[in-house]
């Protein structure tokens, strides 16, 4: 009888922090980019000629480059929202797509002490770069220019 009432309390206790830890998750802003990130993203971001304050960086924020051209701004640890929004515009294809495509460049590219990647999309999500500083933000930019086929609804990068 102790073990099935000590098994109830545990099932409800594994319940009980279950729920909490949803709901925090649920109602943290996953557009929020983490402070540490943001200096190092600042940098990649001038180097790709935008200028931006770094305390104003924000997953999915529109950003302008010297051109004029706008791009949609995304960290590659909340590439998933990128991802969401891409089902919606374009379709579940060239979500996966996007997926491996950039699965490939850091399964290839990336080394230990690189700065987690900076991802920005045209408005329309036909062209794109998958950027990085090497050497924790000390090292050169390695950038990756992203572009996406509407036929085979594929991403490709160079």
């Amino acid at each position: 009888m102790k073990k099935i009432g000590l098994l109830a309390l545990s099932v409800v206790a594994a319940g009980a922090f279950l729920f909490t830890a949803t709901n925090i998750y649920a109602n943290k802003d996953l557009t929020k980019v983490t402070s540490s990130n943001k200096t190092n993203h600042q940098k990649t971001l001038e180097a790709l000629g935008i200028e931006v304050d770094a305390s104003a960086l924000k997953n999915l924020k529109s950003l302008k480059d010297k051109s004029g051209k706008n791009w949609t701004y995304n960290t590659f640890t909340q590439s998933h929202l990128i991802e969401e929004k891409m089902k919606e515009v374009l379709s579940e294809k060239a979500a996966t797509s996007f997926i491996e495509v950039q699965d490939d460049i850091m399964a290839n590219y990336s080394e230990p002490g690189d700065v987690v990647p900076v991802i920005l999309l045209s408005e329309d999500m036909t062209e794109g770069s998958f950027t990085f500083l090497k050497d924790k933000g000390k090292g050169k930019v390695v950038t990756f220019k992203l572009k996406y086929d509407k036929k085979s609804e594929t991403w490709s990068y160079k």
